[in-house]
């Protein structure tokens, strides 16, 4: 996947040192069509890598953003404003 920085997505697509060896795809800055062009080219010219970072996505989208997931998520916030109440 090839995208644009902008909003959110950032968190799901992951590119650049900061996550070495965990990139889900590739991030080019807003307003820059060539950047992004550029991006495109390397999913289009190392398929192996881009193949990696697709299902290194693929992972991180069950993980984090499943129907198991997002309830735990909410049941957290829930708890948090409780004051830590279990039930």
């Amino acid at each position: 996947m090839a995208a644009t920085d902008v909003g959110a997505v950032g968190e799901v697509v992951r590119d650049g040192p900061r996550w070495a060896r965990q990139e889900t795809g590739y991030l080019a800055p807003p307003n820059d069509a060539d950047a992004l062009a550029s991006k495109m080219l390397a999913i289009m010219n190392d398929r192996e890598q881009a193949n990696i970072r697709a299902l290194r996505g693929q992972r991180l989208i069950r993980e984090r953003y499943s129907l198991g997931a997002m309830a735990d998520s909410v049941e957290n916030v829930y708890e948090t404003l409780l004051g830590g109440v279990k039930r």
